[in-house]
């Protein structure tokens, strides 16, 4: 074979390769660069959620023998540390200040806990009877209790028409804020009550509860044969009436 062909095949083999190789390098480039952004959205979104004001809602609670009533939860949006006084909103119309002694995580002990980690909070200055699954950990006077609510849903199709006949004015139906149950009763409805339709509903809840504008919010009803609750509208606190 000619000495000049054979270089010249050898020439375009190595080009392809150089080819080859740059894109794989720009891709490697252009995935590292996108997680970086992604790193970044992700450190800035916790980093403004912890700048607010501290809010945790309560799901579990039990007596920490000899030093006070320890609650746990996530915190939805802010930071706590020992030393801070918060207030215990929800589910009673006094005003509940209580003291932070201790904060704890997978039973490691912290000084500070921010937006996104599961804590235990040690309270002081507060009695266990007190407290009750569904209140809100908050900065003080940053969150109030309501009890009468617009709120926006959209009615599931799945298995939902037996309980059609629930959504009527003057019913009561067990509404899920956050991580509690409560009652409350339907005082207006707007819109046409049918599978896959959206609904706005005036609901009077039966007990005050520390909520906001824009928080999630479930009609739950019990489910024929079966101990589990079955979700059968959820949406959103779309306005806060008192």
């Amino acid at each position: 074979m000619n000495k000049k062909i054979v270089i010249g095949i050898v020439l375009s083999f190595l080009i392809i390769v150089i080819l080859i190789l740059g894109v794989i390098l720009f891709k490697l480039l252009k995935n590292k660069s996108d997680i970086n952004v992604s790193n970044n959205k992700i450190i800035s979104e916790n980093s403004n959620l912890s700048s607010d004001a501290f809010l945790m809602p309560i799901e579990d609670l039990m007596m920490n023998t000899g030093r006070g009533p320890l609650v746990t939860g996530r915190i939805e949006r802010g930071k706590v540390k020992i030393g801070d006084e918060i207030e215990i909103v929800g589910f009673s119309n006094k005003k509940i200040i209580a003291t932070v002694i201790g904060i704890e995580a997978f039973r490691t002990k912290k000084d500070e806990a921010v937006a996104g980690e599961h804590i235990g909070l040690i309270l002081n200055n507060v009695l266990p009877t007190d407290l009750k699954r569904g209140q809100v950990c908050a900065k003080i006077n940053s969150i109030k209790s309501h009890k009468k609510i617009k709120v926006q849903v959209n009615i599931l199709d799945y298995n939902n028409e037996p309980y059609l006949s629930l959504l009527k004015v003057g019913n009561e139906v067990n509404c899920y804020i956050r991580v509690q149950s409560v009652k409350g009763v339907i005082r207006k409805i707007e819109g046409k009550v049918d599978l896959k339709q959206d609904v706005n509903l005036i609901i009077e809840l039966t007990e005050p509860v520390g909520i906001e504008e824009g928080v999630g919010f479930a009609i739950i009803g019990d489910q024929v044969g079966s101990k589990r609750p079955h979700q059968i509208a959820y949406g959103k606190i779309f306005e806060i009436i008192e």
